[in-house]
């Protein structure tokens, strides 16, 4: 079995803006954006078995046909045919102005934002027995029927799933304001505000029934075929300073953010069979990072980054979901630990011949963090083989009181796959070493990755019913050698 993605995007971005004089005491950028983004996706899955029963060669129903495909090959079971347009176009500007000419400095901006999503197309499939040849039970083989059919089945059609919110637009607002004072020409402090949003969009298939699914009553099924942008507002003071004749650089930071309706993705088949965006929490952050630059002499230079983040989970949107899915409200974000940093040392020198020979070492840490996981964690038994519905064979009514799954008797109502929906990933330090050297437009390098062979857990997953773990590369010893033209 085999299946085949072939995808087009078609882009159109129109930009203009307009600039004052910068050696001015007032000084502003206006602009205005356009921006259109059309994706085109055919995917197909292929079971080139005889046995399956796949032997028309169909084309997709018109209905759902938005990109004219013709008959797809023999053996394709199920077709997607989807084309998603995103619209877009924004107003901004931003002004500065010198309260004191030279060091103090006031920045207000703003930003007019509208788009607008649009879904056409739907699924294919011949999954059905009448879109599948005869089948003899003898054989074990199917044949063709006295008249064969055109088109697959329509398993989903789009302009039905998203009826009366297709197009949807969104629009606002966003602000920035900054205060800069210039201590020096090379040090300054500086205080902002300022906010941001990514673009909401639809879902193929919200919920399996739009009556209610999962625990989630129809009218939360209704709003789950579509999430609306997520916003944050972001409150942050900082430094940017050259010290000690400019051989130490050092920027800081510290920052709150609020970070409102957190568009999550979500493959929980007890709601629904594909995955899905949703709008699922709200957090907040506070937070302080930096990075430090040294050259304390000729040759030797020292650089470490670091970040502190307090992270945290304040509101559920969706509290059926969130309950089940979901860690504690109060817990931090997945993937946010409160400590990482890195430290660089390099020395690198100049022999007479020309040669210029280097060391360099590394060292990364990570502190500890959860994952957490919205794939499939409780997939309860409602009666069907097939979680979501669909009888044993995909069709007909669910009546059945227990089934043994994967070994298991399990009831009407009770969880087939228990897996947790959070995992604690420990902390992780990795170090690096690198010797070379260069000449003229030839360079050398000998290194080395992961020196500790460390396998730290990077993210963790109980997707399909199964605990996955994804590492570092292991210690990894290579060689580049370069040339510049």
């Amino acid at each position: 079995n085999s299946y085949m993605v072939d995808n087009k995007n078609k882009r159109w971005t129109h930009e203009l803006r307009l600039t004052t004089p910068a050696d001015k005491r007032i000084r502003a950028t206006f602009g205005a954006f356009y921006d259109v983004n059309k994706i085109e996706d055919d995917t197909e899955w292929r079971y080139t078995l005889p046995a399956a029963g796949f032997i028309y060669s169909l084309t997709p129903t018109p209905i759902t046909n938005v990109l004219g495909l013709g008959p797809r090959p023999v053996g394709t079971g199920f077709v997607n045919v989807i084309e998603r347009r995103d619209r877009q176009y924004a107003f901004y500007g931003e002004a500065s102005f010198d309260l004191i000419p030279e060091k103090l400095i006031l920045t207000g901006g703003l930003r007019y934002y509208n788009s607008q999503v649009s879904m056409r197309g739907g699924s294919n499939s011949s999954f059905f027995t009448a879109a599948r040849g005869i089948y003899n039970p003898a054989t074990g083989t199917y044949t063709a029927a006295a008249v064969p059919p055109t088109n697959f089945n329509t398993s989903s059609n789009l302009s039905v799933n998203l009826a009366g919110i297709n197009p949807t637009t969104y629009s606002g607002v966003i602000f920035k304001g900054n205060l800069t004072y210039k201590i020096a020409p090379d040090q300054l402090v500086y205080a902002t505000y300022s906010e941001g949003y990514r673009p909401g969009g639809f879902n193929r298939k919200g919920c399996n029934s739009t009556s209610g699914s999962g625990g989630l009553s129809a009218a939360q099924c209704a709003l789950n075929r579509a999430y609306a942008p997520d916003n944050v507002k972001n409150y942050e003071i900082g430094a940017k300073l050259a010290l000690f004749d400019r051989t130490m650089q050092l920027n800081l930071a510290a920052y709150k953010i609020d970070w409102t309706g957190i568009q999550m993705a979500a493959f929980d088949q007890n709601i629904s069979n594909q995955t899905f965006v949703t709008n699922l929490a709200n957090a907040r952050i506070y937070g302080f990072e930096g990075d430090i630059n040294v050259r304390p002499s000729a040759g030797l230079s020292i650089g470490t980054g670091f970040s502190y983040n307090d992270s945290k989970l304040t509101g559920s949107i969706l509290p059926i979901l969130g309950n089940r899915v979901l860690v504690p409200l109060g817990s931090p974000l997945a993937l946010s630990p409160k400590f990482q940093g890195n430290v660089r040392v390099r020395y690198e020198w100049e022999m007479g011949s020309g040669l210029k020979p280097y060391i360099q070492a590394g060292f990364h840490f990570v502190g500890s963090t959860i994952t957490s996981s919205i794939d499939n964690t409780s997939v309860l038994y409602t009666g069907c083989v097939s979680p979501y519905g669909g009888g044993v064979s995909g069709n007909g009514s669910c009546s059945n009181p227990t089934a043994t799954i994967n070994g298991v008797t399990v009831r009407k109502g009770n969880v087939i796959a228990p897996i947790q929906s959070s995992f604690a990933q420990p902390s992780y330090r990795t170090f690096d070493l690198a010797i070379g050297a260069s000449k003229d437009e030839w360079s050398i390098e000998l290194y080395g990755q992961n020196l500790g062979n460390a396998r730290p857990q990077l993210f963790t997953s109980g997707n399909d019913g199964e605990t996955r773990v994804t590492t570092s590369r292991p210690l990894t010893v290579g060689m580049r050698v370069s040339y510049k033209m």
